[in-house]
């Protein structure tokens, strides 16, 4: 969706760690690369959802990483089918969902760890494939003492017969399966009541149409110097109802610098700057 974010917020977060803004390294890019050391990318891949190509055939698809598959809505009837993804790589598509059940739904399309992606104009991922509380993911190599920010476009899904309702979802960063919520600022409003510059562990976003009611939020996590993978973890709270809610799009996070330094006032040195 590409929706232009004000950085001063953010920056005044860093700035409240007492550290210095010296530059930027290894920002979000777009291709898998990993570290040498893990195997893992270094960055969040496919954090606009476009890969894999030629998925607006309808409104929105089910993508399986597991099994390459996607559920090709409307192809049969008003149902549709799975398929297989041609040259599918999930290294690539990034993502994996915690999503256990399999539901009837669609004629049986939604199942275990599906993702679902809703093509309206751009790809946008629903957290909220058709179980409450699940969450997709990714994990990424990090570095031990590095300062992370993050930010990531959030909407509500609203149907028909709800003209207003409120998506809630939580940011988790940690080593896999140890992950904490993660403290959001948001950063640009939709415009319908949603105030710039909360800040909370909990996204909070509301709107009154489809699910197109974008509102921008931005981060900061600090690596533990013990931590070398992190599970960068998006779960849903509360949605309209088990198979509708929480879109996101935009996902993104850089490394500010890594550093070695003292969180409660120390000095520190950037290893990233001329010294």
């Amino acid at each position: 969706m590409n929706i232009a974010k004000p950085m001063a917020g953010l920056t005044a977060i860093v700035c409240s760690l007492g550290l210095m803004t010296a530059g930027t390294m290894g920002a979000m890019a777009d291709d898998a690369t990993p570290l040498a050391s893990s195997g893992l990318p270094d960055h969040i891949v496919n954090g606009d959802f476009e890969y894999p190509a030629g998925l607006r055939n309808a409104n929105w698809t089910l993508i399986n990483p597991e099994t390459g598959m996607k559920y090709d809505f409307g192809k049969v009837g008003y149902w549709g089918q799975w398929e297989p993804i041609a040259d599918f790589d999930a290294d690539l598509f990034g993502w994996r969902s915690t999503q256990t059940a399999t539901a009837d739904h669609f004629g049986g399309s939604q199942g275990a760890g599906a993702i679902e992606i809703q093509t309206w104009g751009n790809n946008i991922a629903q957290i909220v494939e058709s179980q409450q509380n699940t969450a997709i993911y990714q994990d990424v190599a990090v570095i031990p003492g590095a300062v992370y920010t993050l930010s990531l476009n959030h909407a509500p899904m609203v149907v028909p017969e709800d003209n207003w309702h409120t998506d809630t979802m939580q940011v988790l960063i940690g080593p896999p399966g140890h992950e904490e919520p993660v403290e959001m600022t948001r950063t640009r409003s939709n415009g319908y009541g949603d105030k710039v510059g909360e800040t909370s562990t909990t996204i909070s976003t509301t709107g009154n149409s489809g699910g197109m009611d974008f509102d921008t939020y931005e981060g900061v996590w600090v690596c533990p110097e013990d931590v070398t993978v992190a599970r960068f973890t998006f779960r849903s709270l509360t949605s309209h109802d088990p198979t509708t809610g929480n879109q996101v799009d935009d996902i993104s996070f850089q490394v500010s610098y890594p550093l070695t330094y003292e969180l409660n006032g120390g000095s520190g040195v950037n290893p990233n700057k001329e010294q």
